[in-house]
């Protein structure tokens, strides 16, 4: 199961949990670095849900981390094995499947080769889909096939964001009424690896270093 059963659900705050009533506050500056004087762009955006980022002895200290449920992008589904079951890539997965299949048939066969050698690996780092849910609105997604319905949402690692909130003071003391849906701890755990690679990614330097 995606979600735990709601018979078992915490009383507390979690980290991967689904939340609602909150709000993305983004400054946008476009030419870097600013006066003295605080002069930039506000966006302010109310997605309806959000996901926790924050591990769960993180959750105190009126601060909290979340990353926006957003759509899919329609280009995922460009892929068919993304397309079949959009919650593949949140694991890791064979190298011919990373691609649509007319990419990988015309890719080069030394770059062929070497995906290959590398085994099962994550696809699209930045991006954790969460399965779909009879709480989520129905979109459409349009498909070079034809449209479809989905209730498929994903988190953008790079979107997360930090949140000061006077009610949280810890996994228990906090907004419990916000919280929609908990992941079972075996989803809550393929988050927190992906999300893990994702930031442990060695720069250039570094595989520099170490070769």
């Amino acid at each position: 199961m995606f979600y735990e059963d709601p018979m078992r659900i915490d009383n507390a705050l979690r980290f991967g949990d689904v939340l609602k009533g909150f709000a993305v506050c983004t400054p946008v500056i476009n030419k870097p670095p600013l006066p003295d004087e605080l002069n930039c762009q506000i966006e302010i955006a109310k997605p309806p849900f959000y996901v926790i980022l924050s591990p769960c002895c993180s959750i105190r200290d009126e601060i909290i981390s979340l990353a926006p449920l957003v759509q899919i992008k329609n280009s995922l589904y460009g892929n068919p094995y993304y397309a079949e079951d959009p919650t593949r890539i949140n694991g890791k997965i064979e190298p011919i499947y990373s691609l649509p299949p007319a990419a990988w048939d015309n890719m080069d066969a030394v770059e062929k080769a070497g995906r290959l050698s590398k085994g099962p690996s994550y696809s699209l780092l930045e991006y954790f889909i969460y399965k779909e849910h009879d709480l989520f609105p129905q979109y459409e997604v349009h498909r070079k096939d034809g449209k479809i319905f989905t209730r498929h949402y994903m988190i953008d690692f790079r979107a997360a964001f930090k949140v000061a909130c006077k009610s949280i003071q810890s996994p228990e003391m906090s907004p419990i009424q916000c919280k929609c849906l908990q992941l079972t701890t075996e989803t809550r755990s393929q988050l927190i690896d992906k999300l893990l690679v994702y930031f442990s990614r060695p720069s250039v330097e570094e595989i520099a270093l170490a070769v």
